[in-house]
């Protein structure tokens, strides 16, 4: 069972042709070897980047 988070927020882009982001909140935020990747963030500050899904829920528990 997931925990409800009410202040989450999931922001999914790719850049455009031209190198802007579609979506403002991802700008400066790029891909890690060509690789999905996810930015956690809390107050400001985001944990460094992961592309492993196991990663993933281990900084969203430290959340």
């Amino acid at each position: 069972m997931e925990t409800y988070r009410p202040s989450k927020v999931v922001a999914v882009g790719l850049p455009s042709d031209d190198g802007e982001e579609a979506v403002p909140l991802l700008a400066g935020r790029r891909r890690l070897d060509e690789r999905a990747t996810a930015y956690v963030c809390q107050h400001f500050a985001c944990q460094q980047p992961v592309t492993e899904p196991e990663a993933l829920a281990v900084a969203m528990k430290r959340r």
